[in-house]
């Protein structure tokens, strides 16, 4: 089952923009791989958390 190039089921647009966000896409994940999402994240999210310390129970 292939489109049929006069049905209207695709155009050239698509056989651009398809491609195109494909390539954001990719884009977008090696940024955040990259740089731990800092770049793509609200201001909000961008403060690092660290692990807070928690009192540790001992069995004596």
């Amino acid at each position: 089952m292939y489109a049929d190039p006069g049905g209207d089921y695709y155009s050239t647009a698509w056989d651009l923009i398809i491609p195109l966000v494909g390539l954001l896409f990719a884009a977008i994940v090696y940024l955040q791989q990259r740089f731990g999402g800092r770049c793509i994240l609200p201001k909000r999210f961008k403060e690092v958390e660290g692990y807070e310390k928690v009192p540790v129970a001992s069995d004596a």
